[in-house]
């Protein structure tokens, strides 16, 4: 059995000090995958009845928050995204995006309650449009519909 002694022990413990020294001064680079942005609460998947069609020309917004989130199974959803078209992307006027989602949004079950504005089981899905710096940019917000008050109690209805 061999022994080290104080000494063989102290220089045990520098040697490993100066690897973990090394180690952590050793340069690294961040993964492609890191550098990618995405929000921690931006799960678009979840909202197959919201098409996020314009991607290949839209980014989302740099600095805006996003979010898209499904609780509950589903009976919870929040969807509150901004997008905006990339630079030298082929121009797409507001008007354009929203006559493009009015269509796709009929065939996917909403109806229009008013300009930019449709409903579906509960829901309200509002999308804004507008341009700035020669660049379109898209806001979705999705919220609860409005509910009809019901009447007083004892109130008489109207016609009876």
């Amino acid at each position: 059995m061999t022994s080290f002694g104080p000494a063989g022990y102290a220089a045990g413990a520098a040697l490993m000090i100066a690897l973990i020294i090394a180690a952590g001064c050793a340069e690294s680079r961040p993964s492609p995958q890191a550098q990618l942005y995405h929000p921690p609460a931006y799960h678009p998947e979840h909202f197959p009845d919201i098409p996020l069609f314009p991607l290949g020309g839209y980014v989302l917004t740099p600095g805006a928050d996003q979010l898209a989130v499904s609780l509950a199974g589903g009976s919870v959803r929040r969807f509150e995204v901004s997008m905006q078209q990339r630079d030298g992307a082929k121009e797409d006027p507001p008007a354009a995006v929203l006559a493009r989602y009015d269509s796709e949004l009929t065939q996917l079950g909403w109806t229009s309650v008013g300009p930019s504005r449709w409903r579906k089981q509960g829901e309200d899905l509002i999308i804004e449009a507008g341009r700035s710096g020669g660049l379109t940019s898209i806001r979705f917000h999705l919220q609860p519909a409005p509910v009809a008050a019901a009447p007083a109690p004892g109130a008489v209805a109207p016609n009876s």
